[in-house]
């Protein structure tokens, strides 16, 4: 006997959709840089490492938060950030990327080939210690 599907399926409800796999790539334009997500605060905002060498508070924009389009944004992702001119410390969440977009953006160059995470990783390497016998 087959297994009887209802119509409130939930595999229906959260079937992964191919929308995302066509989408245009957003570059960045004037008053907006390339960042990449160092920490979640809560309440909508995040903490972001800006390309530009700056690390900012990141808001998450209403229309990446309600409930019919909601972005899930974690560590390490990569994002585009909108820079306010009235405070410098402060920045909007505009656009995410996903794997392959990410991937696209290095290949062309507009986002450096290495990480964060991987720059710490070197950094921590260079303090080694030395010992030599007296």
């Amino acid at each position: 006997m087959s297994r009887k599907t209802t119509s409130k399926s939930k595999a229906k409800k959260y079937k992964k959709s191919d929308k995302d796999s066509n989408r245009e790539l957003v570059l960045k334009e004037d008053g907006q840089e390339y960042g990449q997500v160092l920490k979640m605060l809560g309440g909508g905002r995040l903490e972001a490492y800006c390309m530009d060498g700056q690390i900012r508070t990141a808001t998450i924009r209403g229309s990446m938060q309600n409930r019919k389009s909601r972005v899930w944004i974690n560590k390490d992702d990569f994002i585009l950030v909108s820079l306010r001119t009235f405070e410098n410390k402060k920045c909007d969440v505009v656009h995410k990327y996903t794997e392959e977009e990410v991937y696209t953006l290095r290949k062309k160059g507009h986002i450096p080939d290495r990480s964060i995470k991987e720059e710490e990783q070197d950094d921590d390497d260079d303090m080694d210690v030395i010992f030599e016998n007296l």
